[in-house]
């Protein structure tokens, strides 16, 4: 065969053999098993499987370990262990002291608390507004060697972070409750979950019966304690913890065996500011705290209005105020209303008008708890008693007065502007609460009779003996807290001087 033949017999090999490379390559990669189409449904599942699904890895991979360590370097000095308060039961003045029970937890778990939002007098992770909306900066940091902290916004931005790069951090839900038979409150969702991942950490609940009992509650930090260690027995690897403990706390008393933290968290120098500025206008001023909601039985309202009137006219009388004096009022009564309505309710002994004009009425209780269905004629009538006998202060949200021209003649609404407030109720209880604090004489409801037993005047209550302890410190006097409570001093004369602790009114 010449030559020229034997070659392009060998090209022609050469070709059919790439060719058929190439084929045998190309059905290889691309040639799959066919599958039935799924439904629009099944797609979203898929969708929503894929997207929580972790990403596999191993931390003993040099890269790997590298890159998370350097995001845990940029937000917490690394590794990042964090307990996220995702919702915390009741509102604020509780809502706080149960927050400091998990941030002082948290330090002994060493872990670094993650500082919630607020709004409305809560405090979660989900809500509206940064934590130092309501509270002081310094608080956190002044506690340094109880606990870490970290800012939500921080926070936040790590979780993103680890998400952004493959690895989402991993979380387990805790759940603290009330003894078993107690009805639990519905919780709200974790904002945070899509972006952390909670496969093979399910959810851990205590259930513990709440005492009033100090000494019944000694145990109960060790009880915590442990139910937050516990070890996962389903979990071989060696990090048999997650990074992020996502706390759903309801308790009623607290736990932490430790006096820094009965401390009170300030309030932010913006809000003291305000109720200092509103104090000084006022005083000399009696705060009377009143709280009506779910007060039993709702008739004896009117027979403590009277009593309280009585009252405020005998101390305004030891005070050298004037005949008809002025007091400032935290109520969860309707700060905001028209007076033709209620006079009228009055007058036929019914709320019959109110509930048929509701919407133009406008009443809307002070108190997130308090529904308007549960304002009844008895309330109405003893609310109507004070302002027609006396002058009363109140305060609102500037941007809930849209017309005051309606307002009782003897009922003034301070205003708090948009600016400071933001639109959030919770920052008029806490200015209520600080101008009850700052007043000259403090008179409550007494619990049982003419009001509920509330958390917001012990509250007040503990902050007037904590002033007079320090004026006591100042004499080199001293006195139980039983004397304390009762102590009662009019020949302390000059405005802005404390006279009492607090006073009762009752039937």
């Amino acid at each position: 065969m010449p030559t020229y033949q034997r070659l392009r017999l060998v090209l022609l090999s050469l070709v059919l053999v790439s060719v058929t490379a190439l084929v045998y390559r190309w059905h290889s990669t691309n040639d799959q098993p066919l599958r039935p189409l799924t439904t629009p449904a099944e797609q979203q599942q898929q969708q929503q499987q894929s997207a929580i699904q972790p990403a596999s890895y191993d931390r003993n991979d040099p890269r790997i370990a590298k890159v998370l360590d350097n995001i845990d370097q940029k937000y917490c000095g690394g590794p990042c262990r964090f307990m996220l308060p995702v919702f915390i039961m009741e509102q604020e003045s509780k809502a706080q002291m149960h927050f400091r029970q998990l941030a002082f937890m948290a330090g002994m778990l060493n872990r670094t608390i993650v500082l919630p939002n607020v709004g409305g007098s809560r405090l979660g992770a989900c809500l509206e507004h940064d934590f130092t909306f309501y509270y002081s900066k310094a608080w956190a940091h002044d506690n340094a060697e109880h606990f870490s902290h970290i800012s939500l916004d921080k926070f936040s931005a790590w979780v993103k972070e680890r998400k952004a790069v493959g690895f989402p951090s991993t979380s387990q839900t805790f759940h603290v409750h009330l003894s078993a038979d107690h009805k639990q409150i519905g919780e709200t969702n974790n904002c945070f979950a899509p972006l952390m991942d909670s496969t093979g950490w399910p959810d851990k609940s205590i259930y513990l019966h709440d005492s009033g009992n100090v000494r019944r509650r000694k145990k109960y930090q060790k009880i915590f304690y442990d139910f937050f260690t516990e070890k996962e027995e389903h979990r071989v690897d060696s990090d048999n913890a997650p990074e992020v403990m996502s706390v759903y706390y309801d308790r009623r008393f607290p736990f932490i065996q430790h006096p820094a933290s009965e401390e009170p968290i300030p309030y932010n120098e913006r809000i003291t500011n305000m109720a200092d500025e509103l104090a000084t206008s006022l005083s000399p001023y009696l705060a009377v705290h009143w709280r009506t909601e779910r007060a039993e039985p709702a008739e004896a309202l009117v027979g403590c209005a009277e009593s309280l009137g009585e009252l405020i006219k005998d101390r305004s009388g030891q005070l050298g105020l004037t005949t008809q004096p002025t007091f400032f009022l935290l109520t969860d009564y309707p700060h905001i209303f028209d007076p033709s309505f209620v006079d009228q309710a009055v007058k036929d002994n019914t709320t019959d008008t109110l509930k048929k004009t509701e919407g133009e009425a406008g009443f809307v209780p002070a108190s997130a708890s308090f529904s308007p269905d549960s304002l009844t004629i008895y309330h109405h009538r003893a609310i109507h008693y004070l302002y027609s006998n006396f002058q009363v202060t109140v305060t609102s949200l500037e941007s809930d007065m849209t017309d005051t021209t309606k307002s009782p003649a003897n009922w003034t609404v301070l205003p708090v502007s948009k600016d400071l407030a933001n639109h959030d109720s919770g920052v008029l209880g806490i200015i209520d609460k600080l101008m009850a604090i700052r007043a000259d004489l403090f008179i409550a409801g007494k619990p049982g009779v003419c009001a509920r037993r509330s958390s917001f005047t012990g509250r007040i209550v503990d902050e007037r003996i904590a002033r007079r302890i320090e004026e006591l410190k100042d004499t080199q006097q001293w006195m139980d807290d039983d004397s304390i409570e009762e102590w009662t001093d009019y020949s302390r004369k000059g405005s802005g001087r404390m006279k009492n602790i607090i006073e009762y009114f009752e039937l």
